[in-house]
């Protein structure tokens, strides 16, 4: 048997013995370091998630107070410049809100009233939201 034949023999055993340690562990190491980035992927997805539900709850919150304050009378006291800064505490809600008159003519007549309503969720991860409105004289 010359040479080659023995080379020739130790290539054909060599590809039928499977894979080294070495290409396991390379092998291992980026099946760990994908599966490292998809578990972060899907944390931060849940925390973005959390997140934006807790803007959509601020923000009807907000809008529940607003459609609450454009039913009042005109002269209701909670819609009265005078007793400003209103603040109510629902939950882990706070509303506040301040109310500006306002006379669009010059007349010395209130024509309408600004409300400027904050909502701020107190708990964890705290957000706020803030709409201004103006509710005209009936």
């Amino acid at each position: 048997m010359d040479l080659n034949e023995m080379n020739a023999d130790f290539t054909t055993i060599r590809k039928n013995q499977g894979f080294s340690l070495i290409e396991v562990m390379v092998a291992i190491a980026i099946i760990s370091i994908g599966l490292l980035a998809i578990g972060s992927l899907q944390l931060s997805t849940v925390r973005g998630n959390a997140s934006g539900d807790r803007n959509t709850q601020v923000s009807i919150q907000a809008e529940t107070r607003l459609e609450q304050l454009m039913q009042l009378s005109f002269g209701d006291p909670s819609l009265d410049p005078a007793g400003n800064s209103f603040q109510v505490v629902n939950g882990p809600y706070q509303e506040t809100w301040d109310v500006t008159d306002i006379d669009f003519d010059g007349d010395a007549t209130i024509d309408a009233k600004q409300v400027d309503l904050t909502v701020r969720y107190t708990g964890p991860s705290p957000q706020s939201i803030t709409i201004n409105n103006i509710i005209p004289r009936p």
